[in-house]
């Protein structure tokens, strides 16, 4: 019978965030695999755990995924721990996960502490929903590339920034996201930790008038609310008896390609939120 995969979560600084349940796996466990032994070594002997160590991190993981699956298909528990947070969150884990799924092994997810959600937790932006890239990439070309597919998302974004490319990003951040709020976390549940929420370029003009950063760092910025709704306007329309005067040119045979025209002349309305507006009001009178 195989043994079980158990994904485990560590603390993303203070010790004291890593859960009973985590304390009991990783004793209880046969083997555990970890991103950077000497680390996850110092986490064991805090809570007193003697569990044998193996080496998985990115330059040895697909090579140590084979030996791992071929050692819980012998019947030992195995768990897997990064150096910080959940594994797979944009640390070593994934490629084990999918082998162990493929040979039909159980996996049990343990959770935890995580970047993401803790930076996200204290986000003073309105939001419903966000969306988590992880590393951005530090060449130019390929970070303009990735920002101009980002900036016009409605959802927040979350990112996660190496300390010696913070200035190259942040740098072509700017050039995007200027006047967007932002929430710059480093250090998160450590003795200098440290939350800092401003406009994108103001978090920047602080990095280099001495903000030091020593580790990675999480970065949340606010989504893009340039074309709401023109219905959360509402005070502007009714002022003008739009929705009368949309009812009026469509009855007079007008498209809704010819009132976008209008709207966006009349009132100066982007076309984009002219066809929304048009759009909205049409399902209205269905």
């Amino acid at each position: 019978m195989s043994g079980t995969l158990f994904v485990v979560s560590t603390p993303i600084g203070n010790l004291d965030d890593i859960t009973f349940r985590a304390l009991k796996i990783l004793k209880e466990v046969d083997i555990i695999a970890a991103e950077d032994t000497r680390r996850t070594r110092a986490l064991l002997s805090h809570f007193d755990i003697h569990t044998k160590l193996i080496s998985y991190h990115q330059h040895n993981e697909s090579k140590r995924a084979n030996e791992l699956i071929a050692l819980l298909k012998d019947g030992r528990d195995i768990a897997v721990v990064t150096d910080a947070g959940t594994p797979g969150i944009s640390d070593p884990g994934r490629v084990l996960v999918e082998k162990a799924f493929l040979n039909d092994i159980k996996v049990c997810p343990i959770p935890g502490a995580s970047a993401v959600t803790t930076a996200l937790s204290v986000c003073p932006f309105l939001y419903d929903r966000y969306l988590f890239y992880g590393f951005l990439p530090s060449k130019k070309g390929e970070l303009k590339k990735a920002l101009n597919n980002l900036k016009d998302r409605r959802e927040v974004l979350v990112f996660f920034i190496s300390p010696h490319k913070i200035n190259i990003i942040f740098e072509v951040l700017c050039s995007f996201f200027s006047a967007r709020r932002a929430l710059l976390a480093r250090e998160l549940t450590k003795v200098y930790e440290t939350i800092v929420v401003d406009e994108i370029c103001n978090i920047f003009n602080k990095i280099k008038n001495g903000l030091e950063i020593k580790g990675e760092v999480t970065l949340i910025i606010e989504g893009n609310r340039e074309d709401k709704d023109m219905f959360t306007d509402l005070a502007r329309l009714e002022s003008h008896n739009i929705f009368l005067l949309l009812e009026i040119l469509f009855k007079k045979g007008l498209s809704s390609k010819d009132i976008v025209e209008l709207l966006t002349e009349v009132f100066n309305l982007k076309k984009k939120m002219a066809y929304n507006l048009v759009n909205r009001f049409r399902e209205d009178e269905r």
